[in-house]
């Protein structure tokens, strides 16, 4: 059973920038609506096997892009895509409230990357332990 697939890669790919971009276009609305990685639980499963029957079976760079029946595999590795990447960044909530200008925008990019670059150190002294 094939999991590493083009279908789950460009379908992963497709929630993964259509769920966050539907959040942060609701963000701004009241009253707010949030989807969640749930709505590509249920929709993966349906266009995934829509593609299997649909798309030929040819082959891009010597991998199928109709590898055959779409699997449980690719459907978990689809939701796993859509759910990790379906939050909102932290900058995105802040900035549109904040009425500075420029120097202020640098100094607020200088508080939020460490934020989510501080799970790197703590990968880095899991992988340098011997």
């Amino acid at each position: 059973m094939p999991a590493s697939t083009i279908r789950a890669y460009v379908m992963g790919s497709f929630w993964a920038i259509l769920i966050p971009g539907l959040n942060q276009f609701f963000f701004f609305r009241y009253p707010s609506v949030t989807i969640s990685g749930f709505v590509s639980l249920l929709l993966a499963l349906p266009l995934g096997r829509a593609w299997a029957k649909v798309m030929p079976k040819w082959n891009i760079f010597g991998l199928p892009l109709n590898p055959g029946p779409f699997t449980i595999k690719e459907h978990v590795l689809v939701s796993v895509m859509a759910s990790v990447a379906g939050g909102c960044t932290y900058l995105s909530i802040n900035f549109p409230f904040r009425r500075t200008d420029v120097p202020n925008l640098q100094l607020h990019m200088l508080l939020v990357v460490p934020i989510g670059l501080c799970p790197l150190t703590f990968l880095n002294s899991v992988i340098s332990m011997e």
